[in-house]
């Protein structure tokens, strides 16, 4: 689901079975005047944490991707964005925060140049992880550290053309499914997709 396409045409709230994912999208490189008006429904430590990023444009895109999250979470609660409430787990996974107990609502979010992506569940943990294509870093060492032994041989014995996009595809799940279990460093996973669910 693409988030600002069809905004007006939402109904004024959405919900999530437990057996599905919803999965958002949206570009962060948008207008000062949105990006403005997103930054109103921060509370103050989220404020703060956008003034600690000292180029524009980061700054920018944390008020985009933070702003979207509340309003999206905004269309599943039926509350306000600026009325949402966060607290976080031991490994600083945000989470809705509720006065009795923990919120059935679930969600993670993952960002990269310019491009987020939003997984919203019900009752169970979920992970999202995305990532740009680009093959000038030293991916085969990120691999070889933390891919299990069964990866790396699988890995090369790929042709050499198609290696990098499965250690992409192979990296965005471990990521999820980390991010999932609200943990790192991530275990060793055969998982194929880019979100996971646990629980």
């Amino acid at each position: 689901m693409k988030m600002r396409a069809s905004c007006s045409l939402l109904p004024q709230r959405m919900t999530v079975a437990a057996d599905q994912v919803h999965v958002w999208h949206a570009p962060l490189d948008t207008s000062p005047s949105e990006v403005a008006g997103l930054k109103e429904t921060f509370a103050l430590d989220e404020l703060s944490r956008a003034a600690r990023f000292r180029h524009a444009t980061d700054r920018q895109r944390f008020v985009a991707c933070r702003g979207m999250l509340r309003e999206i979470l905004s269309w599943y609660t039926g509350e306000s964005p600026g009325e949402l409430e966060f607290c976080y787990g031991p490994h600083g996974k945000p989470l809705l925060k509720v006065a009795d107990g923990a919120h059935p609502l679930r969600f993670n979010v993952s960002h990269s140049h310019g491009l987020a992506v939003f997984a919203i569940a019900r009752d169970r943990e979920v992970g999202i992880d995305i990532e740009r294509f680009q093959t000038d870093f030293a991916w085969e060492e990120i691999a070889a550290s933390f891919f299990s032994a069964e990866e790396v041989n699988i890995l090369h014995s790929l042709p050499v053309q198609e290696r990098y996009e499965a250690f992409l595809i192979a990296w965005t799940c471990k990521e999820a499914c980390a991010k999932a279990g609200g943990r790192w460093p991530f275990p060793p996973f055969g998982t194929v997709g880019s979100f996971a669910l646990a629980g």
